[in-house]
C-alpha cells in the first residue's frame, strides 16, 4: 500500500469524493463500518495509538487530559467519550458517502471548529496511521490491504475537506 498523502489531489479542496474513492472502495468501507461501528473501544484505541505516536499533541486535548506529577496523563473515561464522538462523526460521514455536498459541508464545519482548538492542517494526516491500526485491531484478518486502501482514500477525502475548514477558520481569525 503506497502513501498518497503527497499526491496532488490531496491539496485541491474542490474535488468531490468520486475523485478519491471508487464504487468498490465505498462498498468495502460500508461493509467494514457495519462491524467497526459496534466496537465501542475503537475511538479510544485510535487516540491511545495517536498519543503513542505523537505525545506532543496531548496538549491540544486539554479536556481529555489531567496533570499528574507535572506530566499530562490521559483521562481514559473522557478520552473514550471523545473517541466515541469522533467515531459517531466518522459513521455519519461513512453513511453520507453518496452525498458529497452534504458530507463536504459537514467536514468543512468540523475543520472550522477544530481550528479553534489550535489544530493545524499539517496535523490532520498524522491521525491516519492511528485510525488504520485501530481498525486493523478491530477487524483482524478481515482488514485486508484493499480495505485499508479504501479507508485511506476515504480518509484522504475527509482530511482534504477538514483542512479546508481549518484554513477557512484561520483566515477568519486573523
Amino acid at each position: 500500500m503506497g502513501c498518497t498523502y503527497s499526491d496532488v489531489r490531496f491539496d485541491y479542496p474542490d474535488l468531490q469524493i468520486t475523485s478519491f474513492v471508487s464504487e468498490e472502495e465505498v462498498k468495502l468501507v460500508l461493509d467494514s463500518w457495519k462491524i467497526i461501528r459496534n466496537d465501542t473501544t475503537v475511538g479510544l484505541h485510535v487516540f491511545t495509538r495517536f498519543f503513542q505516536m505523537h505525545p506532543e499533541f496531548k496538549k491540544l486535548f486539554t479536556e481529555q487530559m489531567m496533570v499528574e506529577d507535572n506530566d499530562l496523563k490521559v483521562n481514559e473515561e473522557k478520552l473514550r467519550h471523545h473517541g466515541n464522538i469522533v467515531m459517531e462523526g466518522l459513521g455519519a460521514a461513512v453513511e453520507s458517502l453518496d452525498d458529497s455536498v452534504f458530507l463536504s459541508n459537514v467536514l468543512v464545519t468540523m475543520g472550522e471548529s477544530h481550528a479553534r482548538h489550535n489544530v493545524k492542517p499539517e496535523m490532520v494526516i498524522l491521525l491516519w496511521p492511528a485510525i488504520r491500526d485501530a481498525f486493523n485491531g478491530c477487524l483482524g484478518s478481515d482488514f485486508t490491504s484493499q480495505m485499508a486502501t479504501a479507508w485511506e482514500h476515504v480518509f484522504e477525502y475527509m482530511a482534504t475537506k477538514f483542512k479546508e475548514g481549518l484554513r477557512k477558520e484561520s483566515k477568519h481569525a486573523r
